[in-house]
């Protein structure tokens, strides 16, 4: 695939369409084309369009090559620079683990500070306190820990600080953060970081920090933490942690949580949970709460239930179909199959083919390539495009490649059909089995507001 996708990429670098070059730039990050490091260091300096510009910086980011760090760190600190991409620069510096450069600006120790105005010093540290986490430094620990600590510190620092003592291990640092999530006076976007990185950190075996947990998932008084906990509880798993959860269910009647507390549950994989779930199921009256307990029960692999999902499903209301195909394909139920192409083709709801599209890859694989490629050419909202698109990368099948080179390669094709079509390609192509910029979505406090990471995780 390598071997026939580099020449398509390169030629489109320098395709007239901004939309087709802004998609060539993040291909040829994903591929680590060195012959491409030149080109994109040209886009980011005169390509006309913004988001050319930007998108040549992430492309540059994604390479994780050597002989592009002293450009990045240049970026990262030039001040008359735009701020998201001096963003996407420090992202390229925490995929090379370039500790050496992240560790002083993250202590902001005298000689290393973070140029620019206060605004852009505040993102701009942020990003530093999230990339430190990919750079395996055990001498960040502390500094984080800090930051995190301190009532003082940046909030878009100190959101940021649990997420990377997650992706460090650093267990030694739980102590402390379940502090942050005790203190109900504490900085909001911490004690929500330190929830986040408690599904990391915490250990099965760990039934003090459980219970703790289990008692704030239902008693906190700020809904931010009961959700976010809801969902570390479930990645923390086994018996002790669901048992909270199922009792959240019981206790919460407020949707906007119930919902995590579903997911949670089916994350959780715990013995009965699918029972338990079933029973809820059955119960229940709201079609956004089935839709999230049906999920939940995807989540945790429980066969039996598919039937009854599925004739939820046919109903085709829509608060519900989306969420209910993806549960199908969680589940791996064939018989959903003609349903779910038949609501993809049929239905004008965008939500709906989205969340059909990607339970369509899940329940065909590779045989789904057909339909997919016949509904992206098919779709004309940018929204269901993308997703279309996600779910094509997501089979990841060289039988998608042709036809999307089709795509690609007809210039009387609309630019952002001929972009997306490359977006697609590019996950097709990636060697990496977990895109980087999906690894980067775990583990990230949704609470904190920085541009350059915002704009990142809507990358295909």
């Amino acid at each position: 695939r390598e071997n026939i996708l580099v020449p398509e990429v390169l030629n489109a670098l320098r395709d007239r369409d901004e939309e087709v070059r802004t998609s060539a730039a993040i291909a040829a990050g994903k591929f680590r084309m060195a012959g491409a490091i030149d080109i994109l260091r040209k886009m980011h300096q005169k390509d006309k369009i913004k988001q050319v510009r930007e998108a040549a910086m992430m492309g540059l980011a994604l390479m994780r090559k050597k002989e592009v760090r002293p450009y990045l760190r240049q970026v990262a600190q030039d001040d008359k620079e735009d701020r998201r991409i001096r963003g996407f620069a420090i992202f390229g510096l925490g995929f090379l683990r370039d500790r050496e450069f992240l560790r002083p600006l993250l202590e902001n120790k005298k000689g290393h500070r973070m140029k620019g105005s206060k605004p852009d010093r505040r993102e701009l540290r942020g990003c530093v306190s999230l990339m430190i986490g990919f750079c395996r430094d055990d001498q960040a620990i502390q500094p984080l820990v800090r930051a995190a600590m301190d009532k003082y510190e940046m909030k878009e620092v100190r959101g940021y600080a649990p997420c990377s003592l997650s992706r460090l291990n650093a267990s030694t640092a739980t102590p402390e953060l379940l502090r942050l999530i005790r203190d109900g006076q504490a900085e909001k976007v911490a004690r929500y970081g330190s929830a986040i990185a408690m599904g990391g950190l915490v250990k099965r075996s760990d039934d003090a920090a459980i219970d703790f947990l289990g008692k704030k998932v239902t008693r906190d008084r700020d809904i931010g933490v009961r959700t976010l906990l809801a969902i570390s509880l479930g990645r923390i798993g086994g018996d002790r942690a669901a048992s909270y959860l199922i009792s959240g269910l019981k206790r919460s009647s407020d949707q906007r949580e119930r919902g995590f507390y579903f997911l949670g549950a089916g994350l959780s994989k715990a013995d009965g949970v699918g029972e338990l779930l079933t029973k809820q199921f059955k119960n229940l009256k709201n079609n956004k709460d089935r839709a999230a307990c049906a999920l939940g029960l995807g989540l945790a692999n429980y066969r039996k239930a598919a039937p009854m999902i599925l004739e939820e499903v046919e109903r085709g209301n829509p608060a519900f179909a989306g969420h209910g195909m993806v549960a199908l394909g969680l589940l791996d139920h064939k018989k959903a199959i003609p349903v779910v192409r038949k609501m993809i083709f049929d239905k004008k709801d965008p939500e709906t083919i989205r969340e059909g599209a990607l339970a369509l890859a899940l329940l065909r694989g590779p045989a789904a390539v057909p339909d997919l490629v016949k509904l992206l050419e098919q779709s004309r909202a940018t929204y269901t495009r993308g997703a279309v698109a996600f779910a094509l990368g997501f089979v990841g099948d060289a039988n998608a490649v042709p036809p999307l080179l089709k795509i690609l390669r007809n210039k009387n094709k609309q630019g952002e059909l001929r972009a997306i079509a490359l977006a697609a390609l590019g996950r097709i192509g990636d060697p990496l089995d977990i895109p980087l910029l999906s690894y980067l979505a775990r583990n990230v406090n949704p609470y904190v507001v920085i541009d350059a990471v915002g704009e990142a995780l809507t990358i295909l």
